[in-house]
């Protein structure tokens, strides 16, 4: 079952869930009669959403971990999940876990696990400035080889970039939350 916060935040990923758990077979019931929940918003409204319902193992977005208010209330919950589009540093491929050396070497701490993303996003615009040669000063040169990219090894692994414009990326992170914090990174394939 889906439990919402009333938010557009939340509004999106209720839609998003209900739309792909159809394409599943999957049903969404009830919340009472429900062997899981979906938290469909922020932490702000946690506590709120989940007040009088049973208590059920429940799975969320990113946007529920290291919250101090999340942690006090996830007492509602037989246990709390949390999806990251993001793969945790952990996760990452040969080279990925390289950049990770890199990044705690050169600056003394564990990269968030958006840095990956954040490194590979320029690396590509400056591969596809290269690949545009001569016309590397054309934005639409540019777009034209970034959206040609295929096979590409990075730091996230191989990938190419596809008809709307997508990574062929299908990994995320799961975590389970403990005190309010992300733990028990696990590999997950998005359908």
């Amino acid at each position: 079952s889906v439990v919402g916060d009333g938010s557009a935040f939340g509004e999106v990923l209720s839609s998003e869930f209900k739309h792909e758990a159809a394409r599943l077979g999957l049903g969404v019931g009830e919340p009472r009669h429900a062997d899981l929940l979906y938290y469909a918003g922020g932490p702000e409204r946690f506590r709120a959403a989940m007040t009088g319902l049973p208590a059920k193992p429940v799975i969320g977005s990113d946007a529920l971990a290291g919250s101090a208010a999340l942690a006090r209330a996830a007492t509602l919950t037989e246990t709390l999940y949390v999806m990251s589009p993001f793969l945790d540093p952990s996760l990452l491929p040969g080279q990925g876990r390289r950049f990770v050396r890199s990044f705690q070497a050169r600056y003394g701490s564990a990269p968030e696990p958006g840095a990956a993303y954040g490194y590979e996003a320029m690396a590509l615009l400056l591969d596809a400035i290269r690949r545009a040669g001569d016309d590397g000063d054309s934005r639409g040169a540019v777009i034209d080889q970034l959206l040609a990219t295929q096979d590409r090894h990075s730091v996230l692994g191989v990938y190419s970039i596809d008809g709307n414009g997508d990574t062929t990326l299908d990994a995320v992170s799961g975590y389970r939350i403990a005190d309010g914090l992300p733990v028990s990174p696990v590999r997950l394939q998005a359908p």
